[in-house]
């Protein structure tokens, strides 16, 4: 809710802060099954780090740059070069789909090259129009996700891009609920 502040306990025991409601949204879509603590137990996890927007959902930016970055695991950014491409790979409404980093949070992040070319940056989830299909983009190639491993996965709907035509990928192999550690929480490193 608003002005709590949201935390993620991993497996290490400590706790990952999340700078803001809309970081968490990208990882979970809501709040069920979140708990309230009380200061003491908070104090009694010790900090771990912060949770950096989840890869392939919105695209980010910092206040004092107009650069739209997307995420990759290992919450690297990857700039989006030009608004023809945040197009062709976000949907026309790119623009709404942009998560403010506040400042003191964007050393979490790390600049890696531009994304260069009409491909999808790792950890994207994309479908061919009027296709079941959901495929995660692993870099520069297309693994079918397992239906059950999609929500294993806690992926969302909502973050399935549309594949433009002029867009194709080969197959990778196929991602099912085992490979669900290292996809879901590659960021916390």
């Amino acid at each position: 809710g608003a002005g709590k502040a949201l935390y993620l306990v991993g497996a290490d025991s400590k706790r990952y802060a999340f700078p803001n409601e809309a970081t968490y949204k990208t990882w979970f879509g809501d709040f069920i099954g979140t708990k309230t603590l009380t200061g003491a137990q908070l104090a009694s996890l010790p900090l771990g780090g912060l949770v950096t927007v989840r890869p392939g959902t919105v695209l980010v930016k910092i206040e004092s740059d107009p650069k739209v970055y997307a995420v990759e695991p290992g919450s690297t950014l990857r700039w989006v070069e030009t608004e023809e491409r945040a197009r062709l790979l976000y949907g026309s409404s790119w623009n709404k789909q942009i998560v403010d980093v506040p400042v003191s949070f964007w050393f979490a992040y790390r600049v890696g090259t531009g994304l260069g070319a009409d491909m999808h940056p790792t950890g994207t989830l994309v479908r061919t129009p009027g296709s079941p299909s959901v495929y995660y983009i692993d870099q520069g190639k297309q693994r079918l996700i397992q239906s059950s491993a999609f929500s294993v996965l806690s992926f969302q709907e909502q973050y399935v891009r549309s594949l433009a035509p002029t867009i194709v990928y080969q197959d990778g192999p196929t991602l099912t609920t085992d490979a669900s550690a290292s996809v879901r929480f590659a960021q916390a490193e």
